[in-house]
Formats: structure tokens, sequence, C-alpha cells
């Protein structure tokens, strides 16, 4: 398993990356969705340490749902009559700090979707706005925007950005396996 500690640090560049990158971005007006299953999301939400008893509002080409982290900032949530791509927003318990995400693919299925600083700046990348205005909006006509392959090429932009000070290298912020440090245990 793949330890990843975000210092405060990174967190402070990853926000100046995000304002130098949300102009960047690119996008599509694809809309091809598959057919409706059922979609179990299940990841970490964390800022360096995990955020606990999180909510996690998730919007899905078909469906919604939400969930609440644990003290480990694990989430699990399956959605009944739901399609990918998904959209994920975090928000913590004292409402100080709002993250979001995305869970790539199409039709149903198992998808780790982990919510970090990273995560923030790659979806804004990839959607050429805020996170938060992605968010809000997102239906399936910005199905193609959350492709695995955009996404990938967000990644790529974001990486270069940061290269100076965060080597992300081959990291997969979305699904990489993630432990973050814990108040329990704050070097995790």
């Amino acid at each position: 398993m793949q330890n990843i500690a975000f210092k405060r640090t990174g967190l402070a560049l990853a926000s100046t990356a995000l304002l130098t990158l949300y102009g960047c971005g690119g996008g599509s007006d694809s809309s091809a969705v598959a057919s409706t299953s059922s979609v179990t999301l299940s990841g970490h939400a964390a800022v360096g340490l995990a955020l606990t008893e999180a909510t996690v509002n998730i919007k899905c080409a078909t469906g919604s749902g939400t969930a609440t982290t644990t003290s480990s900032g694990s989430y699990t949530s399956t959605l009944s009559n739901a399609a990918l791509p998904c959209v994920l927003k975090v928000t913590s318990l004292d409402g100080k700090t709002t993250l979001h995400s995305v869970a790539a693919g199409s039709g149903g299925g198992t998808v780790v979707a982990n919510i970090t600083s990273l995560t923030e700046l790659v979806l804004a990348q990839a959607a050429g706005k805020t996170p938060t205005a992605f968010f809000d909006t997102f239906s399936s006509a910005q199905a193609a925007t959350v492709s695995a392959s955009s996404l990938d090429a967000a990644l790529t932009n974001v990486a270069d950005a940061l290269k100076s000070s965060v080597a992300i290298g081959d990291l997969k912020p979305f699904t990489a396996a993630l432990v973050p440090a814990t108040t329990g245990s704050p070097d995790s």
C-alpha cells in the first residue's frame, strides 16, 4: 500500500498552482452515458490529515448520493440506478474545507475515488473551471470531461506545474491506495 502524506507546504503550493492552472483546462461536450446500474464509490478524503465525519456529496451522470467519512477519512457509498462518471464534493465537519474529485468510467461498478488537494487541482485543470462550479453544474453532458484520458492529461499538466517543488511521478491521485494521517497517528 502506498502511503501518501501531504505536507502544508505542498498544500500551499498546490493552492497556488490551482490558481495558475484554472484557466488552462479543457473539456468536451460529449454526452455519451452508459445505462444505469449500481455504482459503489469508496476512497479517502484528506488534507494531510484525514477529514473525519465529513460529508461526501456525489453526483453521477445518472444518480446521486451521500456518505460520511470515518475517523480514517474513508467513505463508501453504493448508489442504485446510477452510472459513471461521478463528481464528488467533501465538506469538513466544521464547514471550512471543501474539496472535489471524480470517478471516471461509464456504466456501473466499483470505483476508488480519493478526495484530496491534488484531486482538486487535477479536476480544475480537466474541467477548465473551478471544481465547485463543475460540481454544481455537472450533468451527463460533461461525461467526457472526466474520462480517464482527460484526467491523465490534466494530471500531466499539474505535475509539470508543480515539478520544481513536488514530485508526483506515477501517482494516480484519484485511485491510489491512500493512508492519510490521523490525529491519533499524525505521521502516517
